[in-house]
């Protein structure tokens, strides 16, 4: 039987429609609900902050969007 972790921690996001959609199709694609799809991109986030392609896109988002933490 499938562990079954709770998810304590609640926050509002606020996302872009793409980014939504993104999310959405890859809990479909991986059978999960959306919490718990965003709950494995974050906790695997350093993992995928080691690629190569992550880190060029990232620079590239954050020189259209500028750094906004804490808006």
């Amino acid at each position: 039987m499938p562990r079954t972790e709770r998810l304590t921690r609640r926050f509002p996001v606020a996302t872009s429609d793409a980014a939504h959609r993104q999310l959405r199709r890859f809990a479909d694609r991986t059978g999960l609900d959306p919490d718990r799809a965003l709950t494995f991109i974050l906790e695997n986030l350093g993992d995928l902050e080691q690629e190569v392609r992550f880190q060029h896109r990232l620079q590239l988002y954050v020189a259209r969007h500028g750094q906004t933490a804490g808006d």
